[in-house]
């Protein structure tokens, strides 16, 4: 059975294996395709987008040609408006120049006016010139005076129009700088439009080359459409693979299933055979500790019996010094030796009682402790569960009890020693055997400190009576 289900599990790996191998080729080949497909939408986009930007460059291409033919046009007014401009400026220096004719005219009148007035008032002072003199002379004064207000009116329409000219002539000027700097701004323009131009041709070629490369894609496309159509056959096939896949995986997990199933029972059985084992080791504890108590009682029947040959040794040497007391002792022997006999045989029978009741409470333990355990889950009796918590619980009270006997048999074994001769030191052994007995009973109740503590810390006292 595990060899086939070895070799299942060898099978099943190598299938998965392989069909790893072919799932991976698949998404390879499913990325590339997906790339592609990604590829082909971009490359329209593109398309899309170049076609976007050929209309736009075409609609800039037309106003920068608008743009020119107004500039040329502006170029053209600004060449009227610099005639315009020179012509008044001709028509303003002959209007000056006839103005200071006029200005020179009226002073040469103005004097003549002068001495005119200067001579009517000589020949008035005079005071006989004549009627027609003075007939003549009011005559040339009225015209003088008609032509000095012809004069002055001249000059103040020349006044008034040379103040128009130059009202003129400066708005042709503002108007001039204004129409100098939209040229310059034009200028600026014109030559942005055509760095523009220049760009969106260069953009155009570059556009021309990409429908060019998309074109080539479109063919590209079409090769993968192909090899997707491949794909699909191959997947389809894998899918019919991985159906069988999945059937050996249901019948490995069923397998494997019944392997668990299969090593619980032999963790349970092993589990059993290691309770039966502890309750063996248990058993041969208790037995040990009796035999060692029966040993001991055997000892002790032992020293008693060389101390009562001892005593019988004295008493016969005294036999023979008291002859009359011969029949006393040696009824008094015999009783003494029942007294003792019975004494010991009581205690080591009263013993074995013990250990009797001592075991068949443990064996009612054990008994108690496996019907609880039948009831629990298996959570309770796994590795690191509840049960071992229990049995930790157990285990500092246990070491307590255990230290209790070794110091009572320590004590027992090893008894104090009130003072150290000499003669100890050279010829017995007690005081290493004090030394050693005090060591080991520090020891003891150092543990015992340290396992008190855990006790008082436990929330019931295990510590034991």
């Amino acid at each position: 059975m595990k060899v086939e289900l070895q070799d299942l599990k060898e099978k099943l790996e190598t299938m998965k294996i392989k069909y790893r191998e072919k799932t991976r080729d698949y998404d390879e080949l499913k990325i590339q395709l997906d790339q592609s497909a990604e590829f082909k939408s971009k490359i329209m986009e593109s398309q899309a987008s170049l076609k976007r930007d050929i209309e736009k460059l075409k609609l800039e291409k037309q106003e920068a040609v608008e743009a020119k033919e107004e500039t040329s046009d502006l170029a053209e007014t600004l060449e009227m408006m610099t005639l315009d401009k020179e012509m008044a400026e001709e028509r303003s220096e002959t209007l000056q120049v006839e103005l200071d004719l006029a200005k020179e005219k009226i002073e040469e009148l103005t004097l003549d006016l002068e001495l005119i007035k200067a001579d009517i008032e000589k020949s008035c002072e005079g005071g006989g010139g004549g009627e027609g003199g003075d007939g003549a002379n009011q005559y040339q004064m009225k015209q003088l005076e008609q032509q000095n207000l012809r004069l002055r009116e001249t000059l103040v329409r020349l006044r008034d129009l040379s103040a128009h000219e130059k009202h003129e002539m400066a708005k042709l000027q503002k108007d001039l700088e204004e129409k100098k700097q939209e040229n310059t701004e034009l200028i600026k323009s014109q030559e942005k439009l055509k760095q523009r131009v220049a760009e969106m041709e260069a953009d155009c070629a570059d556009l021309h080359e990409q429908v060019d490369a998309a074109l080539g894609a479109e063919e590209m496309v079409q090769q993968l459409t192909l090899r997707k159509l491949d794909l699909e056959d191959l997947v389809s096939k894998q899918a019919e693979e991985i159906v069988d896949l999945e059937a050996l995986q249901v019948v490995s997990d069923q397998l494997q299933e019944d392997a668990r199933e299969i090593e619980l029972e032999l963790k349970e059985e092993v589990e059993m055979a290691r309770n039966t084992t502890r309750e063996i080791l248990r058993e041969k504890d208790a037995a040990l500790e009796s035999l060692a108590d029966r040993e001991l009682t055997i000892v002790k029947f032992r020293e008693l019996v060389q101390k009562l040959q001892d005593q019988c040794q004295d008493l016969q040497h005294q036999l023979h010094k008291e002859a009359s007391n011969q029949a006393a002792i040696r009824t008094a022997i015999p009783d003494m030796l029942d007294y003792k006999k019975m004494f010991a045989e009581t205690k080591a029978h009263a013993r074995t009682i013990d250990l009797e009741l001592r075991r068949l409470e443990v064996q009612q333990s054990q008994q108690h402790v496996q019907y609880l355990t039948a009831y629990m889950p298996d959570a309770f009796l796994s590795r690191g569960g509840d049960n071992d918590a229990v049995r930790v619980l157990l285990l500092i009270p246990s070491l307590l009890w255990k230290s209790e006997i070794l110091l009572s048999q320590i004590k027992e074994k090893f008894p104090p020693v009130d003072s150290i001769t000499h003669a100890d030191l050279v010829r017995s052994h007690k005081a290493e055997q004090f030394v050693c007995r005090s060591k080991l009973s520090f020891h003891l109740f150092q543990l015992q400190a340290i396992l008190r503590n855990h006790v008082a810390g436990q929330p019931m006292d295990a510590e034991p009576n």
